[in-house]
């Protein structure tokens, strides 16, 4: 009895083992229905990372436009702030007027550079794809060298106190601003301050060379009592306030639109310098004060009419169009549509 059951059992293992033999692989339809749920899951995964990297690009390409807005509005808020300085004299009343107050005795061979009786200035739709440019003009505070001797005429040699540390910074045929609280004279040096022992001229009708500082700029000339032709500051600065006449290096920093030295786009300029890359346009609105009453009445752009004297302008209005650039310096694509973003600020101007 027991021999048979064994016999039994063992017949059916043999079956199931030949069962099981002749299970020898997954069929076409197994293999089939394997590789289409693979290419959904791998569809899938492959949507969520192009999605993930659209969305790195655009975070990215908005980071770094905002940077560049942010960069861009403290550079410019650094001139406007400090636009008309020239000392501890009031820009607003410096005037080329021939009396007390002088503030510029320059022959004027470029007037968007060396017109200093304005603080600031520009042009409106002149400049790249119709964009504004924007002039500032102020002394740079870090030249500032105190004057060590009283001048005896309007048209003497500048005496400079040459153990400043800024002495050794000034150069021939920079232009200067020399001031006091009373009166603010702009001329350009004509010898060279490292070998004269302070002593700083101003000569007229000498023109700074090519490949200097200012080429072709020169001072204007006039006659002093003896009938001879000098330039004239139209003031003996030095005397008696001698310890707070100073000179100091005096620039215009003009901004505009031009095409990116990369070759992708256009970038935000200094002086012809690309500063910002990624700036499309910049317009500039002017707040005017005009009923001597603090504050602005209205902002009009360059040229308009009611825009007669630049020192009544107690504000400036700078709007940037920017945008967003990906590693490549191309501009980034949301949809389609490149990333760009509009920002302005409004920026007081100080020294009023």
């Amino acid at each position: 009895m027991n021999i048979m059951r064994t016999r039994i059992n063992t017949a059916r293992a043999d079956r199931r083992l030949q069962r099981l033999c002749r299970q020898r692989g997954m069929s076409l339809v197994e293999i089939m229905v394997a590789m289409l749920i693979s290419l959904f899951l791998l569809g899938g995964v492959i949507q969520i990372f192009l999605g993930s990297k659209q969305s790195y690009t655009v975070n990215e390409g908005m980071s770094r436009l905002q940077e560049n807005a942010r960069f861009a509005f403290d550079r410019i808020n650094q001139d406007l702030s400090a636009g008309g300085y020239t000392g501890c004299n009031d820009s607003a009343s410096t005037t080329i007027d021939g009396s007390l107050l002088v503030s510029n005795t320059l022959t004027i061979n470029n007037t968007t550079a060396y017109d200093f009786a304005n603080a600031i200035d520009g042009t409106n739709n002149g400049g790249l794809n119709g964009s504004d440019t924007l002039s500032i003009r102020r002394a740079v505070t870090a030249t500032s060298v105190p004057l060590a001797g009283a001048m005896t005429n309007p048209w003497d040699p500048i005496l400079l106190d040459s153990t400043h540390p800024n002495y050794a910074a000034l150069q021939q045929w920079e232009i200067m601003a020399l001031s006091d609280c009373y009166a603010t004279a702009v001329f350009m040096i004509t010898n060279d301050p490292a070998t004269s022992g302070g002593v700083i001229q101003h000569a007229p009708g000498v023109v700074s060379p090519a490949g200097e500082p200012n080429t072709g700029q020169s001072n204007a000339g006039s006659l002093d009592p003896d009938g001879n032709t000098v330039h004239n500051l139209e003031f003996a600065f030095g005397s008696p306030e001698a310890s707070v006449a100073t000179s100091q290096q005096i620039a215009t920093t003009t901004y505009s639109i031009i095409t990116s030295d990369s070759g992708t786009g256009t970038s935000l300029a200094i002086n012809g310098v690309e500063l910002v890359e990624g700036v499309q346009d910049l317009q500039v609105e002017y707040g005017l004060d005009a009923d001597g009453t603090p504050g602005v009445e209205r902002y009009v752009e360059a040229g308009n009419a009611a825009l007669t004297n630049l020192n009544q302008v107690a504000s400036v209005r700078v709007t940037l169009q920017m945008a967003g650039l990906g590693n490549d310096g191309n501009i980034v694509q949301v949809g389609g549509q490149p990333l760009t973003k509009v920002f302005t600020q409004t920026f007081r101007l100080r020294n009023r």
